[in-house]
């Protein structure tokens, strides 16, 4: 169960690199 909640932080944590990318790039 730990390990799925850590999936999702990491998968949380990529998508936001992700929209901080695109914010950064405008």
């Amino acid at each position: 169960m730990q390990s799925e909640v850590k999936g999702l932080q990491i998968e949380n944590r990529q998508i936001i690199k992700q929209v901080f990318k695109e914010d950064n790039s405008d």
